[in-house]
């Protein structure tokens, strides 16, 4: 079961990373680079995957993709 279908839309989690988030010395998320990279496939190194909706599932965001959001052929 699709758990995105109980959920309303303003909930749902658009974007999710897979990889380890860097922490301070007292294990306070280090965010800056991360608002720095944003979503764009070309600054993360992890792998980054975004909902697709007529999928029903996470899909890896590609370059393409990305392009069309900045654009705003793709909305979110």
């Amino acid at each position: 079961m699709f758990y995105h279908d109980y959920c309303l839309s303003c909930t749902k989690q658009l974007f999710s990373s897979q990889g380890a988030v860097e922490v301070t010395g007292t294990f306070k998320q280090m965010k800056v680079k991360l608002v720095e990279q944003g979503f764009d496939p070309g600054q993360i190194q992890d792998p980054l995957f975004v909902l697709d909706d007529r999928e029903k599932s996470y899909v890896t965001m590609t370059t393409e993709m990305y392009n069309s959001i900045i654009s705003g052929n793709i909305k979110l």
